[in-house]
């Protein structure tokens, strides 16, 4: 369900993915490969602001569930570290009325060759959407480690809530607009505010997007210019199946 959650706009899952139509049907394999300008994810980079590559691969169950795997290339800092993203995800959604639908998701990220803060995390997230155009997220993160300002936490709670929405203008463009915020008070008793903007081109089997992404002056004051800030970010992503 990955490539089928809320619009991405505040980057809630990864861009590359999202990209892709929403038209694929139960019962069938799911694939995409794309190219992104900068990795974010919760406003924060993930890749140093350099390109990253990313690839999914999924399938679409016909009782409402999906499950899958997402890789993405990362630079989550300078120096020896995860160069590599590998997730894992299971997804079930239900449709309440012919406008509204909820939808939980159990999502595994996995950075590969850690150094010596493990940043392995798993994802409890709920959505609830109303017809496909406006949807709001919470996500939790019981055991969650991170760096601030020199400071590792290590196996906190962390929590995210946004809100996204897209508007198709026609049959090939939409735009798309989304806020979020995360509780990181068991972290580093702070909290940060993220948020996007952007549109996205369809055809048949690709897609483009482009969105300027950014975080709060919180942000910068707990993980530096290095990881928060404002930016543009474009995507290409191709949909192989």
């Amino acid at each position: 369900m990955r490539e089928k959650t809320a619009n991405c706009a505040t980057g809630a899952l990864a861009l590359g993915a999202c990209l892709i139509s929403q038209s694929t049907t139960a019962g069938e394999w799911t694939s995409s490969i794309a190219l992104t300008s900068d990795y974010r994810f919760h406003g924060l980079q993930r890749s140093a602001g350099d390109p990253a590559a990313q690839a999914h691969l999924g399938f679409i169950g016909d009782r409402g569930w999906s499950a899958g795997a997402w890789a993405s290339t990362v630079h989550l800092h300078p120096g020896p570290g995860p160069r590599e993203e590998l997730d894992f995800y299971a997804a079930a959604y239900l449709q309440l009325s012919r406008d509204w639908r909820i939808a939980g998701q159990l999502t595994h990220y996995e950075f590969l060759n850690d150094a010596d803060l493990s940043y392995d995390y798993t994802e409890i997230a709920a959505t609830a959407s109303f017809r496909d155009a406006l949807s709001a997220t919470v996500a939790a993160i019981p055991q969650y480690s991170f760096y601030s300002n020199g400071y590792a936490a290590r196996d906190r709670m962390a929590l995210n809530y946004e809100v996204s929405g897209r508007r198709p203008l026609s049959r090939n463009l939409q735009v798309t607009a989304g806020i979020g915020y995360s509780d990181l008070h068991d972290l580093f008793g702070a909290s940060h505010w993220y948020w996007s903007t952007g549109a996205q081109v369809d055809s048949r089997r690709l897609s483009l997007g482009l969105s300027y992404i950014g975080t709060d002056s919180t942000a910068k004051q707990l993980f530096g210019p290095e990881l928060a800030g404002n930016a543009w970010v474009a995507t290409l992503a191709y949909r192989v199946l």
